[in-house]
């Protein structure tokens, strides 16, 4: 096997050859059947997700999932060489259901939350970690060190004393374990605490349910006295449909922030007492905040700023002047950014993918636009042929408008399939569901191109990077637009003459799960679904949602309707009371503590088409939650199910069954 390389400004990419190489001649062989090089313990053991870069005086930090599922501090040191900071430490926080902030580095001192038991530990230089936090039922994160007081500024998120967590901004001491101070409660919910460079006063953002970030949020400030108590907040920005995001000082002492107001995330300041809008655009700058400190920008200098932009679902690394309003791209050769930007001497860090890089952590020298790869989640070095470069497509939508998604074709280095073929097309549905897919090299949407299967990966109505009025499309309406947007991509490749028409076959996780068993229970177009902790029961969402997901406890009268007023609308689009509509086969994948999706749905899914019988197939990992962080959960997953989708389209096999399918 050889490689070819291309040394370019977007960093070390892989060129991919579209044929056999010379003297090599591709064997014809049915779409879908092709033997592939990208082995499913090859996909699951390659991806290692990369989470909060930052710089430090001994080198570049970030977190990364190890195949035993903990999230490992890693170091990369001047000379180069990268160790775990905390070796075997789980690095991870519960805060709002989705963490996010899960540790701080100051100097040598490391300030981290341990996924163990959710408390505050401090190691400071070479020590042994020391909790800050005592051990109960509280979840800390999105920390700030507030060097005057020694002492750390924090989000907690407190469930004591029972039921709900209440949310709020403590602080926590430094010298000694004790109970965090409270400095500002009274909303649902707070993000982002950011004190001032001269530590005389404090930002953060607040919502309250049943908004999420994204809908509508609020920016507040308040004085920090010299005996660290806060002053009278004052209301900067922000409210019932306007949606603040990251707000950041200047190193100059400025307050600096992106709205929505003019429905894209934008920059603005608070500069003399008003409000200044920094550089309007139609795109933008951040994204939907899932997770706590999520950078969508940050300042190389008093007048400079790196930001990652996204404009109709792709996304590009851009410096932009604050004085001259001049903007330069960086790292031209990505496509896709996703935050975690971090800033220090003229050097930036972003991360960002391109269709020939997987998501990789960058060193950007912003002066002169070198790029420097730090950390890949996954090799981009790959067998000759199979690289798999994604289309962007858009295509009417069933009410009006345009539709996004990114086609990938198949592609082989040594099969080819007959002339008059067309191949199968799997439509990938992501999760969310307000989220979004870019384009990228990803092995797990090159273990099914490689095998003759088409992909197309769908941002439906209510995906972000798109603007608030295509988030919008969604509002009361899943399980419509999201089923809808994802048939109109894929009649969209019928009519391109791209795939076969009679062979198209849906999948998704979670929210992308949802639309998998809407779409199969409720139209009828797709031949085959495979449902990955798949959401089937909306009323039991939205009653086990209420009482033990506060994050999102709202988010289904936003996405459906009022409960118990709309009791009706939420079991009229819920799979599982369709379940005997459902004519195509159906796999499932289901983690067995999944607190988010019982087990009990999905088994009754499965139970009701084996009862009608429908072809269908049931796979329940032990110890897996609302996600599979195990490498060989995620291995053994994607064997089922390429073997399923095969066995249910009348494509050969070979080897052993890797699941039962019952009725086929």
């Amino acid at each position: 096997m050889t490689t070819a390389w291309i040394v370019g400004v977007g960093g070390l990419v892989w060129a991919a050859c579209g044929a056999p190489r010379t003297g090599e001649s591709s064997r014809a062989a049915p779409y879908g059947s092709w033997d592939s090089p990208i082995s499913a313990t090859f996909v699951a053991q390659q991806v290692r997700e990369l989470n909060e870069p930052s710089f430090g005086p001994e080198g570049i930090s970030w977190l990364e999932m190890q195949a035993d599922g903990h999230n490992a501090l890693r170091l990369q040191r001047r000379d180069g060489t990268v160790r775990e900071v905390l070796p075997g430490i789980d690095v991870r926080t519960e805060v709002h259901a989705y963490g996010g902030g899960a540790y701080l580095r100051d100097g040598m001192r490391v300030l981290y939350t341990d996924a163990k038991d959710q408390r505050l530990y401090l190691v400071d230089g070479t020590g042994a970690p020391r909790a800050l936090t005592p051990p109960g039922k509280a979840w800390f994160a999105n920390c700030e060190f507030d060097r005057a007081h020694a002492r750390a500024i924090c989000v907690r998120d407190d469930a004591s004393a029972g039921g709900m967590p209440v949310d709020s901004i403590v602080a926590v001491d430094l010298a000694a374990a004790g109970a965090p101070v409270a400095l500002v409660a009274g909303h649902d919910f707070f993000a982002q605490p950011r004190l001032s460079p001269d530590g005389r006063r404090l930002a953060w953002l607040s919502w309250d349910l049943p908004r999420m970030p994204w809908d509508g949020s609020d920016l507040w400030t308040a004085p920090m006295s010299v005996d660290g108590k806060l002053g009278t907040p004052v209301h900067v920005a922000g409210g019932p449909a306007e949606s603040i995001n990251q707000p950041e000082w200047s190193p100059d002492g400025e307050l600096y922030f992106s709205s929505d107001r003019t429905g894209y995330w934008n920059l603005y300041r608070e500069h003399a007492g008003a409000i200044e809008p920094m550089w309007p655009i139609h795109a933008e700058v951040g994204r939907a905040a899932w997770v706590l400190d999520d950078k969508g920008y940050a300042f190389v200098s008093p007048t400079e700023i790196v930001a990652t932009v996204t404009r109709d679902g792709e996304s590009s690394v851009v410096a932009f002047d604050l004085k001259t309003r001049a903007q330069r791209r960086l790292a031209p050769g990505y496509t896709a950014t996703y935050g975690g930007v971090s800033a220090q001497a003229g050097r930036a860090l972003v991360f960002a993918a391109s269709p020939s890089e997987p998501r990789s952590l960058l060193e950007i020298e912003v002066a002169t636009g070198a790029v420097r790869v730090i950390a890949r989640e996954s090799d981009p070095s790959l067998p000759a042929g199979v690289l798999s470069v994604p289309e962007a497509i858009t295509y009417p939508t069933k009410a009006g408008g345009r539709g996004f998604a990114y086609y990938y074709p198949p592609r082989s280095g040594t099969h080819r399939a007959p002339e008059t073929e067309k191949p199968p097309l799997i439509v990938r549905v992501h999760g969310g569901p307000t989220s979004a897919t870019t384009a990228r090299l990803d092995p797990e949407v090159l273990f099914f191109t490689s095998r003759g299967f088409g992909y197309v990966d769908v941002n439906h109505g209510g995906s972000t990077g798109y603007g608030r009025a295509y988030r919008a499309r969604l509002d009361g309406q899943w399980g419509v637009v999201d089923v809808d947007d994802s048939i109109a991509a894929a009649q969209e490749l019928v009519a391109r003459g791209r795939v076969d028409g009679k062979r198209i076959v849906i999948r998704g996780g979670s929210a992308g799960g949802y639309t998998t068993l809407a779409a199969l229970a409720f139209r009828d177009f797709f031949q085959a679904g495979a449902a990955y902790f798949g959401i089937s029961d909306l009323e039991r969402l939205q009653i086990e949602g209420a009482q033990s997901d506060k994050f999102e406890s709202g988010y289904m009268e936003q996405l459906i309707g009022p409960y118990p007023e709309r009791k009706d609308l939420f079991a009229a689009r819920s799979p599982l009371f369709a379940a005997d509509k459902i004519r195509a086969p159906v796999i499932f994948f289901q983690g067995s503590d999944d607190p988010v999706v019982l087990p009990n749905q999905s088994r009754m899914m499965h139970a009701a088409l084996n009862k009608h019988g429908i072809p269908t197939a049931y796979l329940e990992f032990a110890g897996e939650k609302h996600g599979f962080r195990k490498a060989e959960s995620n291995a053994r997953a994607l064997e089922a199910e390429v073997y399923f989708f095969r066995r249910v389209l009348g494509i050969s096999t070979t080897g052993p069954a890797p699941v039962t399918i019952e009725n086929l």
